[in-house]
């Protein structure tokens, strides 16, 4: 991952690890956030690594456990 400044690559590994988690604050405030920091305010992130982020998100995040939570009582018709 391209990522500048000293830790950056861990720091980023383990948001996107975390970046699904139920727990709001950590997800919200501090992962979200984060990124809009290193991002938008500080332009930190290479452009190589934002595609690879954007393919790891549609690829194995974005619809991640909707199937699983899906039990076949939602799919009657009323």
């Amino acid at each position: 991952m391209a990522a500048r400044g000293p830790n950056s690559s861990h720091l980023i590994q383990s948001m996107m690890l975390h970046i699904g988690s139920l727990d709001s604050e950590l997800r919200d405030d501090l992962i979200y956030g984060s990124f809009y920091e290193l991002i938008r305010e500080k332009n930190l992130l290479e452009h190589s690594l934002l595609t690879e982020l954007l393919e790891e998100c549609l690829n194995n995040l974005l619809c991640k456990g909707i199937a699983e939570s899906f039990l076949p009582v939602h799919l009657r018709r009323y």
